[in-house]
């Protein structure tokens, strides 16, 4: 998994190393994910409250980027498998709550 940059988005690109599986993905990160689990059928992201994180010393720096608007106020749960169906879901946090950790 790689974080990408690119004019005001941030994109998180997914590679497999076996592609007869998996074919690459592409996905925008508009809740700022900052942790990721991943095997073989599902991907797992969560993220963290911009406006909630006291590692980040101000908001101005996310302002260049194209976040969700409640990206700033609420962390989020996003889950999608890995087969052909694509399902997926994204969950928002009630304010004030975290993921710090998890697995699949």
């Amino acid at each position: 998994m790689i974080l990408r940059e690119e004019e005001n988005n941030l994109f998180i690109d997914v590679d497999f190393s076996d592609k007869e599986l998996h074919s690459k993905l592409t996905l925008k990160n508009a809740y700022n994910y900052t942790l990721a689990a991943m095997n073989d059928s599902a991907l797992v992201m969560a993220s963290k409250a911009i406006s909630s994180s006291a590692e980040y010393d101000s908001e101005e720096y996310f302002e260049r980027f194209d976040f969700h608007p409640d990206a700033y106020e609420n962390s989020y749960l996003s889950f999608r498998t890995l087969s052909k169906s694509s399902e997926q879901w994204t969950v928002s946090l009630a304010k004030d709550e975290n993921v710090k950790n998890y697995s699949i």
